[in-house]
């Protein structure tokens, strides 16, 4: 994610090369943000490993500058996609 895009890494192990791939979708209330895609943009994969890497600098070290912050190797949220039908 690089502001409103979704973007896959096209470079070769050597070079910082991204591809926009998507547009996000955002929502915002009070101190909750949700944003969305289309899951197949991704390969419609049954688990996500989400990793969050940001730069905080102007907190002065507040607040962590990625998710689940543990010594500075960096966590990141499992989600698992059931596939639910209605009935």
């Amino acid at each position: 994610m690089n502001g409103d895009n979704l973007q896959k890494y096209t470079g070769n192990g050597l070079t910082s090369t991204w591809s926009n791939i998507a547009t996000i979708t955002r929502s915002t209330v009070s101190n909750t943000t949700e944003y969305s895609f289309p899951i197949a943009k991704i390969g419609n994969p049954s688990v996500i490993n989400l990793f969050f890497w940001g730069e905080n600098s102007g907190d002065k070290d507040e607040y962590s500058d990625y998710a689940m912050y543990k010594g500075g190797g960096g966590e990141f949220f499992t989600y698992r996609i059931n596939d639910v039908s209605n009935p």
